[in-house]
């Protein structure tokens, strides 16, 4: 009886062979180091003040930005935020101690402009935030401020920043009323409060306008509409930033960007994931990109890198769309993460922004619709945050085993961890099993039962017989518990070459 692998471990690709009702699709199921599938990171509330962050109604509090910032005068780590409103607050890691960073009745205090997500940047002194309008600062006590004075002709910071790096005893920033101009503060100005008229570069190798500043070592990439300009910092105090290098490949999302070590990973102005150090560029989202290029709305795009668990991975969320596609870096391989919307399908996951902090390994998100802070857990199985199940599936390309002629299934086995369900739980869990042959209508579901704590034979069996030349098997799990699925094996007969 010949036996063939079901190809579980492979990563989404988009396909001509593909029909609407019958997808190949990779939600929520993740590859590990040795090639076991288990579900996504949960999105916790474990760690950081659940007693606080479980809000379920408030009005445009979403968390917009978060940064995990080591506070120059007590040298403690807080997780400073921007909500919706654009207030700003800081939570101390240590204590779990929250506090304001901005007055209701001053609104120099909170953060100016109308950009959907933040940019941070620090230097010794302050931690410095960018929202579209003017730069704001903290200095780790007391309030934030505006970080300098605009007067015309005398004293220029930006007023319409949407991106700011620090670079060299320099800040450096964009500004929307000036779109392809580069702009930094004064050289030996620890302040950073001073930025006179002449401190500016003009990114010329296209009329585009500058959409988003990133560093990288020495240099600033300032990311275009159509183009990327590399400017590089010099000894010249009158030019410090100079044109290095262009490239003809521009950012259509300007928080999409991804540092990958010394490269950036970003959504391009045709709709592909490129990674590019300013010197050349390679395309990571080709097994994606029909599927980028269906989005409707892809501007709201923000990416963050997180390594964690098993896993290094770049991400990049779609609010709009309710969709987030996540490339590992180790397997080159797509899947997508998905929430729930508490019935009958999938939702937006819930993050609108991402804060590592190494020092504690927490791994801080947003909540894009109240003013929560959770963390992405690779030790959790379900969404506790949003206080949901996470539902993973896994439809399969059409397998025909490499001969074209009829086959008749005997089993599908599958290799699993079973036996992770509490013995005083009621039901195990459960695989939710279907199959679907030569293009026909997907069979009844089928339950493949995982076991109660003690159940530890390692595979079970499925018989969903039938007849075919080729089959999709789709997988659906969201037990909350932790499972893995090492492989998976179809035993079959040949029915003969020619048979009919």
């Amino acid at each position: 009886m010949p036996e063939s692998p079901v190809p579980i471990e492979e990563g989404q690709k988009a396909s001509a062979d593909d029909t609407p009702t019958a997808q190949r699709i990779v939600i929520n199921w993740m590859v590990d180091t040795n090639g076991s599938l288990r579900t996504r990171p949960g999105i916790s509330n474990a760690a950081l003040n659940p007693g606080v962050y479980s809000r379920t109604t408030g009005t445009s509090t979403g968390i917009i930005g978060a940064y995990v910032w080591k506070n120059v005068t007590d040298a403690l780590y807080y997780v400073v935020y921007v909500r919706a409103d654009r207030t700003i607050w800081a939570l101390n890691l240590q204590t779990l101690a929250l506090q304001t960073l901005s007055s209701t009745s001053d609104t120099t205090t909170t953060l100016q402009g109308g950009a959907s997500h933040v940019a941070w940047a620090e230097d010794s002194q302050r931690l410095i935030i960018a929202g579209g309008g003017a730069l704001q600062q903290w200095t780790g006590v007391g309030l934030t401020s505006r970080l300098a004075t605009y007067t015309f002709a005398v004293n220029q910071p930006p007023t319409a920043a949407t991106h700011v790096v620090s670079i060299g005893n320099y800040l450096v920033a964009n500004n929307a009323t000036t779109p392809n101009l580069l702009l930094w503060s004064n050289l030996g100005d620890g302040s950073h409060s001073l930025w006179n008229p002449l401190n500016f570069n003009t990114a010329d190798a296209d009329p585009d306008p500058i959409v988003a500043l990133y560093p990288s070592l020495r240099e600033v990439l300032a990311f275009g509409s159509k183009t990327l300009q590399v400017f590089s910092l010099g000894a010249d105090p009158n030019l410090p930033f100079a044109t290095a290098v262009s490239l003809n490949v521009g950012c259509v999302a300007p928080y999409s960007p991804v540092q990958l070590d010394n490269a950036y990973a970003w959504l391009d102005d045709t709709r592909r994931i490129v990674v590019s150090n300013g010197r050349g560029y390679e395309v990571l989202s080709d097994d994606i990109n029909k599927l980028l290029r269906d989005l409707g709305t892809v501007t709201d795009c923000f990416g963050f890198r997180a390594r964690m668990a098993y896993w290094d991975l770049a991400v990049w969320v779609f609010p709009t769309e309710g969709k987030a596609f996540v490339y590992d870096l180790n397997r080159k391989q797509w899947c997508q993460w998905r929430g729930w919307n508490g019935a009958d399908d999938y939702a937006g996951v819930r993050i609108s922004c991402y804060a590592p902090y190494p020092q504690g390994n927490l791994h801080i998100v947003g909540d894009p619709s109240y003013e929560n802070l959770w963390t992405l857990d690779g030790a959790s199985f379900s969404d506790t945050g949003p206080g949901l199940p996470i539902v993973a599936e896994r439809v399969t390309q059409r397998l025909d085993f490499e001969t074209a002629s009829r086959k008749r299934c005997r089993r599908v086995r599958f290799f699993v961890k079973r036996g992770q369900a509490s013995s005083s739980a009621t039901e195990p869990a459960y695989l939710d099993v279907a199959k679907r042959d030569d293009d026909g209508p997907w069979n009844a579901a089928t339950r493949v039962n995982l076991g109660l704590q003690g159940d530890y034979t390692s595979f079970r069996d499925w018989y969903p017989g039938g007849i075919y030349r080729r089959r999709q098997y789709r997988i659906r799990f969201s037990g909350g518990v932790d499972v893995s699925i090492h492989k998976a094996v179809e035993m079959w007969t040949p029915m003969g070459e020619f048979a009919e």
